[in-house]
């Protein structure tokens, strides 16, 4: 919602570019309720409000529109007070039960969406080649260590299926092996590995079709 606010001050800012992302978080709560119950005798009672909700949560492929994951998650958040001969806790109507059991809900759901992103196959791009040196995007923030043996492949051709009017792409090709040996950058957004080629070959000219992965081994 706050995309045109970015873009405007964006404006006075002659170097910001925005940063694409490969997918969208939608979600609303599909359910929500409140309860009270309680009991009371003689000389003592007892309250209990409760809150239960349910999210529904959907990822979205920004270049297709395709909701490619979907999942619920379900919280609740419980006040209970006492009373003892007049003496104890009296509670009121408690306006905090709806976000907490709104935040439990999503916590819920949240780690079925972490699972199902740690799903995707981790893949990076070359930067540059200089001086038999290969420089990526990624480094210890992303798990890699130095040794770590990586695999660059060239993205197959993208074409149209009739059959369900999706891009598919055909599979890449293996051209090469690198290894990693050294870092630089100090955050997530600067951080890089500098590799050497192990097997294979890599053309400079065609870097905009490479692609790094894992090798699984």
């Amino acid at each position: 919602p706050d995309i045109e606010r970015i873009e405007k001050e964006q404006r006075y800012v002659p170097d910001s570019k925005m940063i694409g992302v490969d997918a969208l978080v939608a979600g609303s709560v599909t359910e929500f309720g409140r309860s009270v119950s309680g009991k009371k005798a003689f000389l003592s009672s007892t309250k209990v409000q409760a809150a239960k909700a349910k999210v529904d949560i959907r990822l979205i492929d920004v270049r297709t529109g395709l909701s490619f994951f979907s999942a619920i998650g379900a919280g609740e958040a419980i006040t209970e007070s006492g009373e003892i001969a007049g003496f104890g806790s009296r509670a009121e109507y408690d306006a905090t039960l709806n976000d907490r059991a709104i935040a439990a809900a999503i916590s819920d759901v949240i780690d079925k969406l972490i699972s199902k992103l740690n799903e995707r196959p981790w893949k990076t791009d070359i930067l540059e080649i200089q001086d038999g040196l290969i420089y990526i995007s990624g480094g210890k923030k992303q798990g890699l260590r130095q040794g770590d043996i990586l695999k660059v492949f060239e993205a197959g051709d993208t074409v149209s299926s009739k059959q369900s009017g999706f891009n598919i792409a055909l599979p890449p090709k293996q051209v090469a092996t690198i290894q990693v040996f050294n870092f630089f950058g100090d955050n997530e957004t600067n951080e890089g590995s500098v590799c050497k080629l192990m097997e294979g070959n890599i053309d400079k000219a065609n870097l905009s079709k490479l692609f790094i992965t894992e090798d699984n081994k």
